[in-house]
């Protein structure tokens, strides 16, 4: 068996170990790394819209899991002993650096800076149960796969790293948390590239930065010590090049190391900033409506108004209240529901059969302790003519505002904007269609100060709404 490769004597060097095994060796490592990306990868692809998580989750994450401990196996028959080393340790150091990640994760979801609990979310879109919302079931199968993803991310740091440093788990885990900022995922929770559009704009951010470095820090901490002696793969695979590759490797050693040092010497800093923010979120939880309304439109199908709208909720559950008006000062709820952040990503619908002529609806939305956010009036009619300006957003213009229209027919319409001397500032002819609409005005050019905005029919009715420029 000498001569094929597959058994060698103790006496052995290791550089001959290499050179012997390369083949395989680089064969096996680029098996366990394909196989280690495909998991953390599942999610993003499913809130892509590619395909769904549970189907992917039985066509690609189990067999993704079950072959990379054949290959564990097989490493371990052709006696490489190196890599059943790395991928074990960087499995095991990758799900202890997970718990670490989660003391952030889990303290920021719990301040309000987190939009939801996303591996309870995972969990019920992998048992596809969205309907039934989650159970113990698949918050084990979210947590699970949650700690797999941070394990698989510990095996491809574990074979191209080898014996790491701190610096270089910390570029990993802010990569990883950039990765995810920038995913469909975010995208998916409605809050934004980066969590801009989430609450402030800087608190998901903050925390997914903080956590990812926790995660990047704890796990070369952990390979430091269950990987030494072993170097990267560069050295490890290409030996006859090293002195090419060690020249570029120790000039950004060089660089990274340095900006290390200036990191761990504010570290201070970052835990003061991060404890500062902590607080601050948690004092302006109460300030924040948990609760976001994106979208809300009537319109009338048959003997009823059907409403529809959308929202960004950012605590488990949501409370709705339905309400209608004749006279738009006078409202009664017609309908309340409850939903959990789950249902909250998809559209709601509601049919009011007992409703004609004009009627006024708008939707107060908020969390279960009673802070409350009411939507924008939307009018619907039936065998009624005629038009209303609904809102005018925002009512202190700065640059660009929306004004929403509800017309009982298809038409066309005159937009003026008039200053208090009486004056025409802004024309624009536009075109309604039975329903709500929604018109976008730009008015950077307008000087600042009180206006008036004339929306008249082709039936000469006029609604007018005030509002100031600044």
């Amino acid at each position: 068996m000498k001569g094929c490769g597959l058994y060698f004597s103790p006496s052995f060097s290791f550089k001959k170990i290499i050179m012997n095994n390369k083949k395989s060796k680089i064969l096996i490592i680029l098996t366990l790394l394909i196989l280690s990306a495909i998991s953390p990868n599942l999610f993003v692809v499913a809130q892509a819209g590619i395909a769904s998580f549970s189907s992917l989750t039985i066509k690609f994450l189990i067999p993704s899991v079950a072959l990379i401990f054949v290959v564990i196996i097989i490493s371990k028959i052709l006696r490489h002993k190196e890599i059943v080393r790395l991928t074990l340790n960087g499995m095991v150091a990758g799900t202890i650096a997970t718990v670490a990640l989660e003391i952030f994760r889990g303290s920021g979801f719990r301040l309000g800076m987190m939009p939801g609990e996303l591996p309870r979310l995972m969990g019920v879109l992998m048992l596809n149960q969205f309907a039934a919302g989650p159970d113990i079931w698949s918050d084990l199968a979210g947590w699970s796969y949650h700690f797999w993803n941070g394990a698989s991310f510990g095996i491809i740091f574990s074979l191209l790293m080898g014996q790491s440093k701190a610096w270089q788990g910390i570029v990993y885990g802010l990569l990883i948390g950039v990765g995810f900022m920038i995913s469909p995922v975010v995208k998916s929770l409605g809050i934004g590239l980066f969590g801009f559009e989430f609450k402030n704009g800087f608190e998901f951010g903050t925390t997914v930065t903080i956590a990812h470095i926790a995660y990047g820090f704890t796990l070369s901490f952990i390979l430091m010590r269950l990987n030494k002696g072993i170097p990267n793969i560069w050295r490890r695979l290409k030996p006859s090049q090293k002195k090419r590759f060690e020249l570029a490797y120790l000039n950004l050693h060089d660089l990274m190391k340095n900006i290390f040092l200036v990191m761990k010497k504010h570290l201070l800093f970052l835990q003061i900033a991060f404890c500062s923010l902590s607080v601050y979120a948690q004092d302006s939880i109460s300030e924040q409506v948990p609760v976001r309304l994106k979208s809300l439109q009537v319109s009338t199908s048959g003997q009823s108004n059907k409403l529809m709208w959308t929202v960004a909720c950012f605590l488990q559950y949501a409370k709705f209240d339905i309400q209608r008006s004749y006279d738009a000062v006078n409202y009664s709820t017609i309908n309340s529901f409850e939903a959990n952040r789950l249902r909250c990503l998809q559209p709601f619908e509601y049919e009011d059969k007992n409703s004609s002529g004009k009627v006024y609806y708008r939707v107060n939305v908020g969390d279960l302790d009673g802070k409350i956010y009411t939507s924008k009036t939307v009018t619907a009619y039936r065998n009624v003519s005629g038009f209303d300006i609904n809102s005018l957003t925002p009512t202190i213009v700065t640059a660009n505002a929306v004004i929403s229209i509800s017309s009982a027919f298809n038409g066309n319409a005159e937009l003026s904007v008039i200053d208090i001397q009486g004056k025409q500032v802004f024309h624009k002819s536009i075109t309604l269609l039975k329903g709500n609409n929604e018109v976008t005005l730009n008015m950077s050019n307008l000087v600042n100060a009180h206006y008036f905005l004339i929306l008249k029919n082709g039936e000469g009715t006029i609604r007018t709404v005030r509002f100031i420029k600044q």
